[in-house]
């Protein structure tokens, strides 16, 4: 049986949309379940800068700016770095490629329902065919997710098809979408964690290499592309551990 991916080493380009511009880069990650984080931003001649959380405490050395930031770590500081203001079990989740259950499994909802892959809507077909649509929800917000099922698995029992994660949009009555996940590029990673398949080859996932994270409140958008991962490696605590440089002064960030 594949043990579930709980953590992640991985290198990616990062492309962000926002008030200021188009900004790209290399990041090399660690992420660990539910809300622990290395991110380490890559120039020409190294590192610029590094953000950790350690899911209790946020720090963050910019080289650039000479800086180290340190405070609480919500979502507005471990969005930093990636421009994406989401809290930390969320960002984790989603980089993992899985929904971020951490907001919503206390909470009841519909069963699942595949849509059917002959419907017409508006003489068009259905654009979500061959999909499941799940809908959770309470008074403060509400989870729309979307899985994918390979063609040949829309007729098998569901505990029996391969499903991947195509997108998840929070939405909040007061405040409109929170923000918007889209899930693309899946390949077979071999998992070190997985275990063998009876036919001797390791397990494998299917993971997004490409990732989108929308957040239209702050008018920002996020692409992230992997371009090497590593899953279920063992990453030392400390790893999401930072203290500043030796004569660099701590900058207390608080949350809003």
């Amino acid at each position: 049986m594949r043990a579930p991916v709980r953590t992640v080493r991985a290198v990616a380009e990062v492309e962000q949309w926002g008030p200021n511009g188009r900004i790209r880069g290399k990041v090399r990650m660690l992420l660990a379940m539910p809300d622990r984080v290395r991110f380490d931003a890559i120039g020409p001649f190294g590192p610029v800068a590094t953000l950790t959380s350690n899911g209790s405490v946020f720090a963050m050395h910019d080289m650039r700016e000479g800086a180290f930031l340190e405070g609480p770590p919500c979502a507005e500081n471990v969005g930093r770095l990636l421009g994406v203001a989401v809290p930390g079990n969320v960002l984790v989740a989603a980089l993992l490629g899985q929904a971020p259950l951490p907001l919503h499994t206390a909470l009841g909802g519909d069963d699942p329902v595949l849509c059917d892959d002959q419907k017409k809507s508006g003489g068009r077909r259905n654009r979500y065919q061959g999909q499941y649509m799940v809908e959770l929800g309470n008074p403060k917000a509400k989870h729309l997710m979307t899985f994918r099922v390979r063609k040949q698995d829309r007729n098998a029992p569901i505990q029996e098809q391969h499903l991947r994660m195509a997108s998840y949009r929070a939405v909040s009555p007061e405040q409109g979408v929170l923000w918007n996940l889209h899930y693309a590029d899946h390949v077979l990673v071999a998992d070190r964690a997985g275990g063998r398949h009876p036919s001797g080859h390791p397990w494998g996932v299917a993971f997004p290499r490409k990732v989108e994270f929308e957040v239209p409140r702050s008018d920002l958008k996020t692409h992230v592309r992997f371009t090497d991962m590593d899953l279920n490696p063992s990453i030392p605590e400390e790893a999401f551990e930072q203290t500043p440089p030796p004569g660099l002064p701590i900058q207390r960030v608080p949350c809003p």
